[in-house]
C-alpha cells in the first residue's frame, strides 16, 4: 500500500475512496503492516503494482458525466485489448464459439416469442387511429429495447465459464502480477454468478414491465435505455465481485454508488450488440476484459474487501 514512514504509527495516505491507514507494530524491528488496496483489494505494496504505479490509486464516483464517459471508455479499451493482445489468443476461440451458440438461442427467442407478443400489443393501437407506419416500426424498436434488457444478463450468466478466465487475465495484466486466488474455487464463483444473474433478471423484469409499454414515447424510450444500460453494466461487475466473494447486497451497493460509471459501460456494451461481426464474436469477451478496469475504479467501502477490512 502507499509508502509511509515506518517510525510513524499514524502514517496514512489518501485515495479517492477515503483514507488508508498503515499502522506499525511495537518493537525496534517492527515492520509496517499492510492493508488492502482500495482499487484491486489485494494485499500488496503500492510500488509492486502496475496499476498503482507508486502512488495511491483513485477510486470512487466523481461527476456523473465524467463517470459515464469513463465507463464507456473502459469497455472499448477491453475490446481493443481482446483484438490486439496475444494473451487472449488461447482463450478467445472457446468464448467465440459458445457466444455464437448463446446469441443464436437468444435471437431465436426474441424472434419467436418476444417480438410476436410486442407486435400483438401494438396491434391494439390501430383502434386508436395511430398511423400504420408507427404500428409497424414501433414493435421492432421496442423489441430491440427488450433485447437490451434481457440479453446482457443471459450473456454474463451463460458465458461465465469462458469469459471469467479472460477477466482474470485482464486483471493480471492491469496489476502486473497474478492476484491471489480465493479458496472456494471457480465452480462456486460460477454458481454465485448465476444467483446474481437471476436476481438481476428479476429486477430487470419488473423494470421492463413498467418501462417497455412506455418505450414508444419520447420520454419513456430514453429512460428505458438508461435503465437497461445500468443493468448491463451491473452484470459485468459481477465477474470480479464474485471472485472476491461479495454477496448480492454488497454488489448492489457498488452498483448504486457507481451508477453513472455502469450506465456508461452498459451503453458501450449495448452499442456493441448492434455492430455486425463484433456481435456475437467479440462483444462479450470485450465486456469481460473491460470489467477488470471497471472493478479497479470502484470504491469498495461497505464491503468485505474494503481497505481496513482485513489488515495483515
Amino acid at each position: 500500500m502507499p509508502h509511509s514512514n515506518p517510525n510513524d504509527p499514524n502514517s496514512e495516505a489518501s485515495s479517492g475512496g477515503g483514507t488508508i491507514e498503515i499502522s506499525t507494530n511495537d518493537g525496534e524491528d517492527s515492520q509496517p503492516s499492510t492493508m488492502r488496496c482500495p482499487a484491486c483489494t489485494h494485499v500488496r505494496p503500492v510500488d509492486a503494482c502496475r496499476h498503482c504505479d507508486g502512488k495511491p490509486p483513485r477510486v470512487g464516483p466523481s461527476f456523473a458525466p465524467f463517470d459515464f464517459a469513463r465507463g464507456f471508455r473502459y469497455y472499448w479499451r477491453g475490446a481493443f485489448a481482446v483484438i490486439n493482445e496475444k494473451e487472449y489468443l488461447g482463450r478467445i476461440l472457446a468464448a467465440i464459439l459458445l457466444a455464437l451458440i448463446v446469441f443464436a438461442g437468444l435471437l431465436w427467442a426474441m424472434i419467436a416469442w418476444v417480438h410476436p407478443m410486442i407486435a400483438a400489443w401494438f396491434e391494439r393501437l390501430t383502434s386508436w387511429h395511430v398511423p400504420a407506419l408507427l404500428t409497424t416500426l414501433l414493435p421492432a424498436a421496442v423489441t430491440i429495447l427488450a433485447a437490451f434488457f434481457l440479453v446482457p444478463t443471459a450473456v454474463t450468466a451463460f458465458l461465465f465459464p469462458v469469459l471469467d478466465p479472460l477477466a482474470r487475465i485482464a486483471e493480471r495484466g492491469r496489476l502486473g502480477y497474478r492476484a491471489e486466488e480465493h479458496p472456494r474455487g471457480v465452480i462456486a464463483d460460477f454458481w454465485d454468478s448465476m444467483d446474481t444473474a437471476a436476481r438481476i433478471f428479476g429486477m430487470q423484469l419488473v423494470a421492463a414491465l413498467v418501462l417497455i409499454p412506455l418505450a414508444g414515447t419520447i420520454v419513456g424510450a430514453p429512460i428505458a435505455f438508461v435503465v437497461a444500460a445500468f443493468f448491463a453494466g451491473f452484470g459485468w461487475i459481477d465477474y470480479p465481485a464474485s471472485r472476491h466473494q461479495l454477496d448480492f447486497s454488497e454488489k448492489f451497493l457498488l452498483a448504486r454508488r457507481h451508477w453513472a460509471l455502469l450506465v456508461g459501460y452498459g451503453t458501450a456494451f449495448l452499442i456493441g450488440l448492434l455492430i455486425p461481426f463484433f456481435n456475437p464474436c467479440l462483444v462479450a469477451p470485450a465486456g469481460a476484459v473491460g470489467s477488470a478496469e471497471l472493478w479497479l475504479r470502484l470504491d469498495k467501502r461497505g464491503t468485505r474487501v474494503a481497505p481496513g477490512s482485513n489488515e495483515v
